[in-house]
């Protein structure tokens, strides 16, 4: 029985069409991984506040925020074209 070569074929250079498994370094599996973490932590708790949020009240955040911001001014910047039409008399 011959023993294997020590290389087994020519070298081949990270990113050539040969070379289909260029290995990733650990340090940056490693930052990918915490990154990945780090958002799959913030996901479980995004979804567990918005599902008491859910729970707590009838509207949803984004209908509350704009109830929030139009406030007063909500009914001067209407967008009925008719109303406003009949009431300048034109």
């Amino acid at each position: 029985m011959r023993p294997l070569p020590r290389y087994p074929g020519p070298r081949l250079r990270v990113g050539s069409r040969k070379d289909s498994g260029a290995r990733v370094p650990v340090q940056l599996r490693m930052l990918m991984f915490k990154y990945l973490f780090i958002l799959a932590i913030g996901v479980a708790i995004g979804y567990g506040y918005g599902w008491k949020d859910a729970q707590e009240n009838e509207k949803n955040v984004a209908e509350r925020v704009v109830d929030r911001i139009g406030g007063e001014t909500r009914e001067r910047m209407g967008n009925d074209v008719d109303k406003r039409m009949a009431t300048e008399g034109k």
